[in-house]
């Protein structure tokens, strides 16, 4: 596992930058400098350049969700490595 993701634990949010669209299901994310290649299983498009908060559901294998918060509203989306 790569040295960021080690000190991950679940439950943790962190903010990560989508660096590579590979196709509408999979991006490249930074975590910090570690990238981690990602399937988008949710409706939302993303992009380049924009940063996502995602919280760490799981570690082996690692499990994010993706956070969308507006105003005081939270909404998760499920997104898998």
């Amino acid at each position: 596992m790569k040295p960021i993701l080690r000190s991950l634990r679940p439950n943790q949010e962190v903010w990560a930058v989508v660096v590579e669209v590979i196709a509408q299901n999979e991006v490249i994310i930074n975590f910090s400098g570690d990238l981690v290649r990602v399937q988008n299983q949710t409706e939302r498009t993303l992009r380049a350049g924009q940063r996502v908060l995602v919280r760490i559901e799981e570690l082996f294998p690692l499990k994010l969700k993706l956070i969308y918060r507006h105003g005081s509203h939270s909404n998760s989306l499920d997104v898998h490595i």
